[in-house]
């Protein structure tokens, strides 16, 4: 066959209108289901983030969020979360505040696993507040410092000479101490998001590097001495 045959337009012909109908007749057969899925699929997954993640972060419409996850056993723990309050936008995690809904915004229920670190990771502060019965306690820490950072929430935690020998202000997390500096505190990291993520980004990084069970099991089980990498370095 030559090129000139190769390249010859091919001869009009009315054996085209079978195979159109055809494809005609399966188009609208499927055409409904088609363009359903089309457009069902992606308003499902809308519909499912949108009632999913709503009902854990709550309605933020454009007001600073500020999170505590703990259980409502301690007075002054409920005293200082309301004052918070006062002030600003709070939503409160766990179990017990049933003493004080009237006065905060409790979810009803405890968040843990992939639900805890959402709540950390979209709300602008997190707040840890110690135990009344760690009080006078030098060396207190929670495990809820690390797991908060770890989740990618900003840490603005209550100073306690254990918890400021292991993270820097400033630099890993904030620390109020008392109430009335707590109330302040969150006005001040809510003003200066910038700082308040690059805080962040050095806290997760830091404790990811130095505070996990990784880094903790030799020292339980090969009885190995823990090291403060801040007194190290």
């Amino acid at each position: 066959m030559t090129t000139a045959a190769i390249l010859r337009v091919p001869q009009f012909s009315i054996r085209f209108l079978p195979v159109w109908r055809r494809n005609l007749l399966v188009w609208k057969k499927l055409a409904i289901a088609s363009i359903l899925g089309n457009i069902a699929d992606p308003l499902l997954y809308m519909l499912a983030l949108g009632y999913g993640i709503g009902s854990l972060i709550g309605d933020v419409g454009g007001m600073s969020y500020i999170a505590f996850i703990g259980t409502g056993y301690d007075p002054d723990r409920a005293a200082l979360l309301v004052q918070v309050a006062s002030r600003y936008d709070l939503k409160v995690w766990g179990p017990g505040w049933e003493r004080w809904r009237e006065k905060l915004s409790w979810s009803g229920r405890s968040v843990e696993g992939r639900d805890f670190a959402a709540v950390c990771s979209s709300s602008q502060i997190t707040l840890g507040i110690n135990p009344s019965r760690a009080q006078g306690g030098v060396s207190y820490t929670s495990d809820r410092t690390w797991m908060v950072m770890l989740a990618g929430g900003f840490y603005l935690a209550q100073r306690t000479p254990g918890v400021a020998a292991m993270l820097n202000e400033n630099e890993h997390c904030g620390f109020y101490d008392d109430p009335t500096s707590c109330v302040e505190q969150c006005g001040r990291y809510l003003g200066a998001p910038a700082e308040r993520e690059e805080i962040r980004i050095r806290g997760e990084r830091f404790v990811r590097a130095h505070h996990t069970y990784d880094q903790r099991v030799p020292n339980i089980l090969e009885d190995r001495p823990f090291t403060n990498p801040l007194a190290a370095a």
